[in-house]
């Protein structure tokens, strides 16, 4: 199941990074790597976020009670694929090129 708008607050997720109140998935870490960026590159795409990236709001694969929020960002010429989600931190799932996935 998709929703049309957010499951979280963006300002909240950008304000649990600031806060240091977050963590980066392997998997969003490994393929950030795979074109030299590192949590670092990720946590400065996220906060600059707009409401206009959002894509869409998605059930995680692995708990359907849990909802994740999609954006796509433009950040250093590429466009992103960035899952979000807030379970007490915020979370990045997912930091992958989006023209491999869904624009």
């Amino acid at each position: 199941m998709f929703l049309q708008t957010p499951s979280y607050s963006l300002e909240s997720i950008k304000t649990l990074i600031r806060e240091g109140n977050s963590r980066i998935t392997g998997s969003a870490l490994f393929d950030a790597s795979l074109y030299d960026l590192t949590h670092v590159h990720i946590k400065e795409a996220v906060l600059l976020l707009s409401p206009s990236d959002f894509y869409k709001s998605m059930q995680s694969e692995k708990n359907e009670l849990i909802w994740q929020d999609v954006y796509h960002k433009v950040y250093r010429d590429i466009t992103w694929y960035i899952k979000v989600q807030i379970r007490g931190k915020a979370t990045v799932i997912s930091f992958k090129e989006s023209d491999e996935y869904e624009k």
